[in-house]
């Protein structure tokens, strides 16, 4: 690429092949673009690197031969009142734009809020149904409560009947015993 460089100094219409490579894809503009270049190039006095060394300054070689004809991006066509309208312009646009941004802000605001409201709706709807859920749960719970005491009122009843049952039959019991008492004969002895 910085041969094709150099040789499209001495001949005019030869094509560039920039992007061939990622590097001379980016300095473009400094190599043989419009621009004034300075290179410099890293060199070692290390025999272990004398390979290196004689690579980099034959490319620094190559690349010094490389001419920019670099000119001043300034257009110096127009009125000056043509400019002054431009920058009127250019300031209305940039007021409109403001503005706009403003109106963008505030609505951004506003839909915050909005979303904060909407945050907190949530935030009460999923607490409520924690406290509903505690509450069917305790409602569960007194209902069971409910059950057993009635169950234990059952067994009241069962057992008072139990009890009744058992003072008469004990009664019975005591009756036979008075009555085989006075009803019993003397045995007869045998000598």
């Amino acid at each position: 690429m910085i041969n094709s460089l150099v040789e499209s100094n001495q001949r005019k219409s030869k094509h560039i092949p920039y992007r061939d490579s990622k590097l001379t894809f980016i300095l473009r503009d400094s190599l043989g673009g419009n621009s004034k270049t300075c290179m410099i190039a890293a060199i070692s006095s290390a025999s272990s690197s004398f390979c290196e060394t004689l690579s980099t300054l034959k490319f620094a070689q190559r690349a010094k031969m490389i001419r920019n004809k670099a000119c001043v991006n300034e257009e110096m066509t127009g009125n000056v009142e043509v400019l002054k309208l431009e920058i009127k312009r250019l300031k209305e646009e940039l007021l409109k734009s403001q503005e706009i941004v403003g109106n963008w802000k505030l609505i951004y605001e506003i839909n915050e809020k909005e979303l904060e409201k909407e945050r907190f709706f949530w935030v009460l709807v999923k607490k409520s149904g924690e406290i509903l859920s505690d509450l069917s749960e305790k409602k569960g719970k007194c209902e069971f409560m409910g059950e057993i005491k009635d169950k234990l009122s059952e067994n009241g009843m069962l057992m008072r009947e139990i009890e009744s049952f058992l003072q008469k039959i004990l009664r019975e019991r005591s009756e036979i015993k008075i009555f085989l008492e006075k009803n019993q004969t003397p045995s007869p002895r045998y000598n």
